[in-house]
């Protein structure tokens, strides 16, 4: 006979769009090396390019 599966039991989902708070503080580290602007104004600068390229 299977045995019959594991149940998971993790923390309830929140009514926020927000990640746990572990996972958060964890996001936030990793954002403050990257500074999102610059890269989002450096794509878009490429595909500019890459359009008057084509």
């Amino acid at each position: 006979m299977a045995e019959a599966a594991q149940i998971w039991v993790g923390p309830a989902p929140t009514l926020t769009n927000q990640p746990p708070p572990d996972e958060l503080v964890q996001m936030l580290h990793i954002a403050r090396k990257f500074d999102v602007a610059a890269r989002d104004e450096r794509n878009r600068a490429l595909g500019k390019a890459g359009e008057e390229r084509v």
